[in-house]
């Protein structure tokens, strides 16, 4: 199944920065994309840049530690994966150890008072899609950031009706 298809990233999305900016060394974007990449486009830069240099991403494995061992100089790094009522568990050694968490990847949702009274629909990004099914609808958007503006427009393009609170003053990169 294409990695697309797997992440939970709203429908509408595209890169915010000019392609040469989110290229991977030694293999830029394709000439005929876009300056700024769509989701799909982006992924299958992704998936293609893994093919190219034969990564093979290992998926729905847990770190459990990760330590460099001064002997042989090179990093251990034990995993444990679930599987029904399986569970295993891999040994990696190798010399480079990048760690790349994904904080975007989670939602968190803040403790807000009286959010369990409000007989509306509560969603995270994380966990939109489109606009499609809110036609109509009034929304609040909280935060102004790249996902905060991005659903904001989806929202209007799917005739919603969109509004967006922020924690402080939206200033001028332009002075």
């Amino acid at each position: 199944m294409p990695l697309y298809r797997k992440k939970r990233t709203y429908d509408r999305l595209k890169l915010h920065l000019p392609k040469q900016f989110c290229q991977l060394p030694k293999l830029p974007f394709p000439k005929d994309f876009p300056e700024c990449p769509t989701k799909k486009q982006f992924i299958d830069y992704l998936e293609s840049y893994a093919k190219h240099f034969e990564i093979n991403p290992r998926f729905n494995e847990c770190v459990q530690s990760a330590r460099y061992d001064d002997i042989c100089r090179l990093w251990r790094v034990k995993t444990v994966s679930s599987s029904g009522a399986s569970r295993t568990e891999v040994e990696y050694i190798c010399r480079w150890l990048v760690v790349a968490t994904g904080e975007n990847a989670e939602s968190v949702v803040p403790e807000v008072e009286g959010l369990a009274d409000f007989g509306g629909q509560v969603m995270h990004v994380f966990d939109y899609k489109s606009g499609e099914d809110i036609r109509g609808k009034r929304v609040l958007v909280v935060g102004c950031g790249n996902s905060g503006m991005e659903v904001s427009l989806d929202l209007f393009n799917h005739n919603a009706l969109p509004s967006m609170v922020v924690r402080s003053s939206v200033s001028s990169p332009i002075t």
